[in-house]
């Protein structure tokens, strides 16, 4: 008896190996895509940084004042791209995801969806059409709130659909059993919906953030400026990258630079992202440390 029972155990566990080993047989690809695309650039990007070059100092433009104002810069509007989309998009998705037609929400989901097949540039460049029809010159749409309008535009379906896909699948009875113990909408809202999805919104937030606060195409082709002529009010960190790339060939000291200022915008935004997306892990702890 004891042999049989030794038997199936070790079968058994012949079989959860097995099973593992072709679980990171299918995670081996990934894991090979992450070396080639993200751990072997930063590995260069800190060679890079690290390298001497005629004795030159290579974190000189993180020693530069103006470095750090397009870098907070690019912070904030993307910030507020990113809460400004949040406004709009909670709304969009509560009604939308309690709709009874199917039709609707097919419609709804649709028209944010579709978007996202056509090209950044074509999006932009249809966005700064429509400004220069209102406003009069291209110098009225040069400034702070056209660039969050286009980062808004742009990337608002990334948090539309983390939420809209949790929502939906929010069951109805808890909307009914909060009108029972005599909830209003608002406090609905408050008490039930927004504990249920908050991790689907920080999770858009950060998201949306990422994508904003390290936009090229923004303040390019939406205002019209190439990234060495673009003015210092509506500069950001993505086209300090740039200018720097662009200059890279003739100029062998701009790798060195543009080493350096990436791994800091990485780390930052990064950072940045880190507290967004983890932030309901530390507002859970923060009430049970409370409440404990």
């Amino acid at each position: 008896m004891n042999l049989k029972n030794f038997k199936n155990k070790f079968l058994k566990n012949k079989g959860h190996s097995l099973s593992f080993n072709k679980r990171l047989l299918f995670l081996l690809p990934y894991f090979i895509g992450s070396l080639i695309f993200i751990v072997f650039p930063i590995v260069i990007l800190l060679i890079k940084s690290s390298s001497n070059i005629e004795n030159q100092d290579n974190l000189l433009l993180l020693k530069q004042k103006s470095t750090w104002e397009t870098m907070f810069r690019s912070i904030y509007l993307g910030l507020s791209a990113s809460f400004i989309s949040l406004i709009i998009a909670f709304p969009f998705t509560f009604i939308v995801s309690r709709s009874k037609s199917k039709t609707f929400k097919i419609l709804s989901i649709s028209l944010i969806i579709s978007p996202l097949f056509v090209f950044s540039i074509a999006k932009v460049f249809s966005l700064r059409i429509l400004l220069l029809q209102i406003f009069d010159s291209p110098e009225s749409i040069d400034n702070s709130f056209s660039i969050i309008l286009g980062m808004t535009y742009l990337y608002m379906p990334f948090i539309i659909i983390p939420i809209y896909s949790v929502m939906s699948n929010m069951p109805e009875s808890l909307i009914e059993a909060s009108s029972d113990i005599g909830y209003g909408k608002f406090k609905t809202i408050t008490k039930i919906v927004i504990p249920y999805v908050n991790k689907a919104i920080f999770s858009g937030l950060a998201v949306v953030f990422m994508l904003s606060a390290t936009t090229l195409v923004i303040s390019t082709s939406l205002l019209g400026h190439s990234s060495n002529s673009i003015p210092n009010d509506v500069r950001l960190i993505g086209n300090d990258i740039d200018k720097i790339a662009v200059n890279m060939r003739q100029n062998p000291l701009s790798a060195a630079y543009g080493s350096s200022l990436a791994l800091v915008t990485i780390l930052i935004m990064m950072s940045v992202y880190g507290l967004i997306y983890f932030m309901p892990i530390l507002i859970g702890k923060i009430k049970r440390s409370i409440n404990g």
